[in-house]
């Protein structure tokens, strides 16, 4: 009697264990993301990664030195440096579909602004915009803010849609071949980035580009994601990186413009570089 009930706990005990393994089905190699060995970029840092072309941006919080003092670095950021680029290469019109990272290293940028000395608001004829409000600077008495708005002007307005075909890191920077280069901008920059799915906007300037009560709108909705380096003036802007807000695989809209409040105007060359 002793054998059979010895027996039968056995075989019930290998039930249970057999369920038990249904539970944690083994994974499948179709199912493990291995990205190639041979590229160097940490798949940590870049956006969407598991290859799924949802063209989902980011939240519009991208990596750069802290705002609030410039030379000083946010906790774990690293600057974008292009020390793994052999060659740089402009993106010629038409060119929608940037080439993933390989062994050749070439890096490619468009650029989306020429540099200007200081002038007076308005003397290159530029136009206002029709979509964005900020503050009006024109309306300053004795530096003093009456809370007028105005549609800033002009100083550049680049768009183009393009896609990475793989992995790849993205920055803004004053020169296409050195991540050190400052920008700089008297009142603001405005970029838009669209997906299938969402979209994200930025603005990086002066603080004083901001509306006395308010937030600078586009489309009559606010900018969230407003990035102060001065209170007023003209902005100085390090390498900003948006790896992180930019998938690959999917199709993208991008938009770029350098906005200028009144006043006065000056910008620096600004270039998009996809290292």
């Amino acid at each position: 009697m002793r054998l059979k009930k010895f027996i039968s706990i056995l075989a019930l005990s290998s039930i249970l264990v057999l369920f038990q393994n249904c539970d944690n089905p083994e994974v499948g190699f179709d199912e493990i993301n291995n990205p190639s060995t041979s590229n160097p970029l940490n798949d940590d840092e870049l956006g969407n990664n598991d290859g799924d072309p949802s063209g989902l941006v980011g939240n519009g919080d991208p990596s750069m030195a802290n705002p609030e003092d410039p030379t000083q670095s946010l906790d774990g950021y690293e600057p974008p440096n292009f020390d793994n680029c052999s060659t740089f290469v402009e993106i010629p019109e038409g060119m929608t579909v940037i080439p993933a990272y390989d062994a050749q290293r070439i890096c490619y940028y468009k650029k989306l602004m020429s540099a200007r000395t200081q002038e007076k608001s308005g003397t290159r004829g530029e136009i206002r915009t029709d979509n964005v409000i900020a503050d009006n600077h024109d309306d300053t008495v004795n530096n003093v803010d009456q809370g007028g708005v105005i549609e800033p002007y002009e100083l550049a307005d680049v768009s183009f849609n393009f896609r990475l075909a793989g992995l790849r890191r993205v920055a803004f920077t004053g020169k296409y071949d050195d991540a050190n280069a400052d920008m700089k901008i008297d009142n603001f920059f405005l970029v838009e980035l669209s997906g299938p799915q969402n979209s994200s906007v930025w603005a990086y300037g002066t603080a004083d580009a901001e509306p006395k009560d308010g937030k600078i709108l586009l489309n009559g909705e606010p900018v969230e994601n407003f990035y102060s380096f001065v209170p007023w003036g003209l902005a100085t802007l390090t390498a900003i990186d948006v790896t992180s807000s930019v998938p690959f695989n999917a199709d993208l809209s991008f938009r770029f413009r350098a906005l200028d409040c009144g006043g006065m105007a000056e910008g620096s060359d600004v270039y998009l570089v996809f290292y």
